[in-house]
């Protein structure tokens, strides 16, 4: 096992090394200097200080900057209730490395400090191109002390779904195995803090005024699994976000930002959200040893607070749109009864079990993690964020890395005035160019397609909230959808690449007959198949 660790150890740090762009595209998710790094999910068996401990979960945080900033970090219950935050302090191009069994088991916070709380330059030295300066706001939380026995137990109650005596309920599932279990967010901030994101006066409020969060896309993070008793490791890069107070998808109010849930959806936390379809690759064999794990982050839409044990929220289990498995000769498979792969904030299923069944011994699985249950951001009741990653094992040797993206922004395109109430309706395909409903569209050509009185859409109807995927592109190009009968708009819908399958989450515009039409903007002679799936729509 070391041998084969060692390749991919390598392989993650060649990975590291060069991937950090200096700026990247917003409502793109990459790994590129960020205002809010995501831990999606992590791991602590209680016993990890003893011999043959167990797994823990290690990441690090890197200031990509050669100023020196501030890292609010936040850990969160597996039910995304929040469970601790601190502040640590960076000085330019620095790094910092944590170990969640030692804070979760013996208290012992990382140790940084400004020069006003490090005078001497000894706790944070900086090298000689970073910048090292004071925030007076951190003198007396820099450097932090060890947490006091009373908050360790806290920590360890809330994380594994026993009763925490600070909370006074409980904050997580109880699986009765020892191990915490949550995920970490980390924010760049103006002045070292205590809020959690939920509370006034962590993001500037709209309209102006100043709020602990900043924008600076600054921070680069990593994170790993690790068993010493089980010869395992494996990594991965946190989840990069992205802040952009510019853009209309993360400053206008009622769009979905990552944030959004805790500024009651007024986007003043200008983080991009993440994305909601996910595909991928499994092998399931059987065979002893040879699996395929899922991991998943999701967002409830809610604010959620300690609850009374032996209840749950009212939101678990969170439910989906769709889960599809596909085996290598594109036979589909799909439950006939409702499944939960991922009930909760955090979760983690085996390809192949109860909740994630599949016939099949190899493909792919299209998850659709879009979900009524929660919160609503205004942009699209439907949405939910979510992160997916996979662990693919065989014989002892595996292999981690997150799933396919098949969406940016969900519900980036308002509903227009006059659309006050949602509906939603069974997932149902309006629009398959590949069989039926072809030929495939033609470059530089309209195509109107009815809506009114298919799928459930009424002839009431102003607008649908529907899936959209472009797949057989025989050329790059991108797709302007708008309703029938109006002038062709300005922007595009959906862009591809050619032989690119693309998807992406809308509201589509109706014309008073229930009709939109789709231009397709392709070199000449192109072409590009089409499907349309609705799952709602405003009247």
């Amino acid at each position: 096992m070391r041998s084969a660790l060692s390749v991919l150890a390598l392989l993650a740090l060649c990975g590291l090394l060069s991937a950090a762009p200096a700026s990247a595209a917003v409502c793109a998710i990459e790994t590129a200097p960020a205002a809010t790094l995501l831990l999606p999910s992590f791991e602590v068996n209680l016993a990890c200080n003893q011999a043959n401990g167990g797994i823990t979960t290690l990441f690090s945080i890197n200031n990509a900057s050669a100023n020196a900033t501030l890292a609010h970090i936040v850990l969160w219950s597996d039910l995304s209730v929040p469970v601790l935050d601190f502040t640590i302090y960076l000085t330019g191009y620095d790094v910092q490395s944590f170990n969640l069994c030692d804070l979760l088991v013996n208290g012992l916070l990382p140790q940084t400090a400004s020069t006003g709380q490090d005078p001497s330059d000894i706790i944070s030295p900086k090298g000689p191109l970073s910048q090292d300066v004071n925030f007076a706001s951190c003198t007396g939380q820099l450097p932090p002390g060890t947490l006091p026995s009373t908050f360790t137990a806290h920590l360890q109650s809330s994380l594994t779904g026993q009763f925490s005596t600070l909370l006074g309920g409980c904050a997580g599932l109880a699986y009765g195995d020892n191990i915490a279990r949550g995920y970490v967010t980390v924010d760049t901030v103006n002045n070292c803090t205590l809020r959690f994101p939920s509370d006034p006066g962590y993001f500037a409020p709209a309209g102006g005024g100043s709020g602990d969060a900043t924008d600076q896309n600054v921070l680069l993070g990593d994170y790993s699994y690790v068993n010493s008793a089980a010869s395992f490791a494996q990594g991965y890069t946190m989840v990069h976000l992205q802040a952009d107070p510019n853009r209309p998808e993360t400053s206008t109010s009622g769009q979905y930002t990552f944030y959004g849930r805790y500024v009651n959806w007024t986007a003043i936390d200008h983080r991009e959200p993440l994305p909601t379809r996910f595909f991928a690759r499994y092998f399931n064999s059987g065979v002893s040893g040879t699996t395929t794990t899922m991991t998943a982050w999701r967002d409830p839409k809610v604010v959620q607070n300690p609850f009374h044990c032996g209840t749950l929220p009212f939101w678990y289990p969170l439910g989906q749109a769709r889960v599809v498995a596909f085996d290598e000769q594109e036979h589909v498979a799909e439950s006939a009864s409702p499944i939960f792969p991922f009930p909760g904030a955090v979760g983690k299923i085996q390809v192949g079990s109860a909740n994630l069944p599949t016939p099949f011994s190899f493909g792919w699985i299209l998850y659709d993690l879009n979900s009524t249950v929660g919160g609503a951001p205004p942009v699209d009741p439907l949405a939910e964020q979510a992160w997916v990653t996979l662990s693919m094992s065989v014989a002892g040797l595996s292999l981690g890395y997150p799933a396919f993206q098949l969406d940016t922004c969900p519900g980036a395109v308002p509903p227009p005035a006059g659309s006050t109430a949602f509906y939603s309706i069974p997932p149902c395909r309006l629009l398959d160019t590949r069989g039926a409903d072809g030929p495939a569209l033609l470059a530089n050509a309209a195509r109107r397609i009815t809506a009114a009185g298919r799928c459930g859409v009424p002839a009431t109807a102003r607008t649908v909230a529907a899936n959209l995927t472009v797949v057989n592109a025989s050329a790059g190009g991108d797709l302007r959808l708008f309703p029938a009968g109006s002038p062709l708009p300005p922007t595009s819908t959906i862009n591809f690449a050619g032989h690119q399958t693309r998807a992406n989450n809308a509201i589509l515009s109706l014309s008073p007959d229930g009709e939109f039409a789709v231009w397709s903007d392709q070199a000449p002679a192109a072409t590009v198949d089409f499907i349309v799936d609705v799952n709602g729509y405003f009247q």
